[in-house]
């Protein structure tokens, strides 16, 4: 695995495999890797000849508010854990290279804004430093997790609207651990005590999903169950149920998600479930 830090490496190096006929997965990460973002390598490298990850866990801009991406990560870790993953670029940007002044520009989707879910200057900033590092790392297959399934809706919509050169988004089924629970960096943050009571979450949209398949097709019914199972246990963050793309809906028809999140302590545990009605 090579480790890349100049934006003029990467261009170069990307452009000397394009030259060569190799094609791109790309992957992108605050750090913290877990087998989600292993997955994630995993699946590039297995439909690419290079899997390409760009690592933000050192970058800090104070001009990004809450939505800062400093995360203190532990780079030697996670690039360990990405090489035996198979990767084979690990891009780890400089912050003053990417941004030397904080940007005129900003990437917004209104149309994926919704009320109680990720909350829209945090969405806003994802938008703009996903485009930012998907234009420099140039043509390539990206690669997304289904977890965040907002992000990954604002993305295929950021990509096909300005044209960025993405030639597919790979869309990778949520990574989780033995009892349902997602697996994210969050999960660290959690006791013991709280990690366990997490599974009420995709317990409660396992529920709510069984619920559908039996035949029912009120938006507001599917939501009662889940706040009835996950109110008792934590506090919840939102319900919605939304087709596929994030529109709202009146009869449950087509593709649909139901999402969900709840607070353990500080921390909050999302997770999403994708049906067809």
């Amino acid at each position: 695995m090579k480790t890349i830090r100049h934006v003029d490496e990467l261009v170069r190096t990307l452009q000397a495999h394009r030259a060569e006929g190799r094609s791109i997965g790309w992957v992108g990460t605050s750090g913290a890797l877990h087998d989600g973002h292993l997955s994630l390598v995993r699946q590039a490298k297995a439909g690419n000849d290079i899997a390409l990850m760009t690592w933000t866990g050192s970058m800090s801009f104070p001009w990004a508010g809450s939505s800062n991406p400093s995360y203190g990560r532990n780079e030697d870790r996670d690039a360990a854990l990405a090489s035996g993953a198979g990767l084979d670029l690990l891009y780890i940007p400089i912050g003053a290279e990417i941004y030397p002044q904080p940007p005129h520009t900003r990437v917004t989707t209104p149309a994926m804004h919704r009320d109680g879910l990720t909350e829209p200057h945090h969405l806003d900033m994802v938008a703009l430093f996903m485009t930012k590092f998907l234009s420099l790392s140039g043509t390539c297959s990206c690669y997304m997790g289904e977890k965040d399934w907002q992000q990954l809706v604002m993305m295929r919509s950021v990509i096909s609207d300005l044209s960025l050169p993405v030639d597919r988004l790979v869309v990778v089924p949520t990574a989780r651990d033995s009892d349902g629970v997602p697996l994210s960096s969050r999960n660290t943050k959690l006791t013991p005590e709280q990690r366990a009571a997490a599974v009420v979450v995709p317990n409660a949209l396992r529920a709510a999903a069984r619920a559908v398949e039996a035949g029912e097709r009120d938006p507001g019914r599917v939501l009662d169950i889940v706040t009835r199972i996950i109110a008792p246990v934590a506090p919840l963050v939102y319900a919605q149920v939304l087709s596929e793309t994030l529109q709202e809906l009146d009869v449950l028809q087509g593709a649909i998600r139901i999402l969900a999140a709840a607070r353990f302590g500080g921390t909050e545990i999302l997770d999403n479930i994708g049906l067809n009605v």
